[in-house]
């Protein structure tokens, strides 16, 4: 997906696509190993559960 290192096509580290393909090698590193996914899963529950009280709250009131 992303260019070989030393190709002269890298992005620059503080561009949107620099900071896209630093965040793409975390996530992948991460995905490896046992608690690199549970790091994740539970990464997507909190952002799941943030998106989801304030719904809960706006139809309780109704």
């Amino acid at each position: 997906m992303w260019p070989e290192s030393g190709s002269g096509f890298e992005a620059d580290p503080f561009s949107p696509a620099g900071m896209a393909q630093g965040e793409w090698g975390f996530i992948q590193h991460r995905g490896r190993s046992r608690y690199g996914r549970l790091v994740v899963w539970l990464a997507l529950g909190l952002v799941a559960m943030m998106a989801v009280t304030p719904l809960v709250f706006i139809f309780a009131r109704h």
